[in-house]
């Protein structure tokens, strides 16, 4: 049997890993619909109206119901919308958990009348 070099035992480990921390970090997080709920009321609700919440203090900005209904904006894409700073919302320092919570609050709302 061939011995091979220590070199390509490492090559290879480190081609694994590579792999299983790659899926793992597109492997996107459930989200807790609640939990966005509440990131909503504390960071969200002075420019956006969010259900039961108090009433926005602008009307320049859409409703969490107003983006649940929009048939361009799916889950994914509200992700990626709170992932990347944009104007004119200021720059939150959400956590990626507390997007994926966000996203999930707003795709629980998509059926809400």
């Amino acid at each position: 049997m061939k011995r091979r070099p220590i070199g390509f035992a490492l090559l290879l480990w480190a081609g694994m890993t590579s792999l299983a921390y790659g899926q793992a970090a597109q492997t996107p997080l459930r989200g807790d619909a609640e939990a966005g709920r509440q990131t909503a009321l504390r960071g969200c609700a002075t420019c956006h109206t969010v259900p039961g919440g108090p009433a926005a203090a602008t009307d320049t900005a859409p409703t969490f119901l107003g983006i649940a209904r929009n048939p361009q904006r799916n889950r994914a894409d509200v992700t990626a919308w709170l992932m990347e700073p944009h104007m004119p919302m200021p720059n939150f320092q959400l956590t990626v958990r507390e997007i994926a919570d966000l996203a999930a609050y707003i795709d629980s709302l998509r059926g809400t009348p």
